[in-house]
């Protein structure tokens, strides 16, 4: 099943020189990336979303990330996701396609094929 919303983000960084040894270790580091600014823009499959993009530069960078997408994602719950509507009852033609299917649009095989106790599941009324 398709997931309504995506988001694409991305940081910019900058490379400090550093030259670090810890005790009993033979690796030694020689940068640290310090991210200094993102983007990111959320894509909604069924239309328009009013909260598309975000920029954001400073030192902070990866904690106002944070915030923000968490901010985004439970104003994506509250006003998206958790607004369940109430399906539309069957006209009689398509009750009788149902009882009649062969394909499950989900599992995209025939039904015969389908485990019988997910077949059950998805022919419960």
């Amino acid at each position: 099943m398709k997931v309504p919303f995506v988001i694409y983000a991305d940081f910019e960084s900058v490379i400090k020189q550093i030259n670090e040894r810890k005790k009993n270790c033979s690796t030694v580091k020689i940068q640290k990336h310090i991210a200094i600014s993102f983007v990111y823009i959320i894509v909604y499959a069924n239309g328009d979303f009013e909260r598309k993009t975000f920029e954001y530069f400073g030192e902070d960078a990866p904690k106002v990330l944070y915030k923000k997408l968490r901010e985004d994602a439970i104003y994506i719950a509250e006003n998206y996701l958790d607004n369940v509507k109430k399906m539309n009852e069957l006209t009689e033609i398509q009750k009788k396609e149902y009882e009649n299917a062969t394909f499950c649009h989900i599992y995209e095989e025939k039904l015969t094929s389908i485990p019988t106790h997910i077949l059950s599941f998805l022919k419960r009324k």
